[in-house]
């Protein structure tokens, strides 16, 4: 079985699990976990440091995995256009796969 065969099997368990996920998802906004009076431009000359970070208190308030998780979600932000011109190339846009990368 290829990968697109094997994805194509798992797509009706692909769409429950898409249709779960949008009846409870809450939208947010960033500013509502770090105030707009926190934030402040940064110096594109100047490459940014941990140092840079306003901690409060010098500490971290988030546990390591959740900083992992964020980190690795900024990551893979960057490549996401590629990955939804790939999953529309392949399923098409009506598929839950496409439903998933429009969202």
């Amino acid at each position: 079985m290829t990968p697109v065969e094997l994805l194509a099997v798992l797509e009706p368990t692909a769409a429950k699990l898409y249709d779960r996920h949008m009846g409870v998802a809450k939208e947010w906004f960033p500013h509502e976990y770090v105030p707009w009076s926190r934030g402040r431009d940064f110096d594109p000359e100047r490459p940014w440091s941990p140092d840079d970070a306003d901690f409060g208190d010098g500490e971290w308030k988030l546990p390591e995995a959740v900083r992992i998780s964020l980190f690795v979600n900024l990551l893979t932000e960057d490549n996401l256009p590629y990955y939804t011109r790939d999953i529309h190339s392949v399923f098409g846009g009506d598929s839950a796969y496409g439903a998933w990368a429009r969202n």
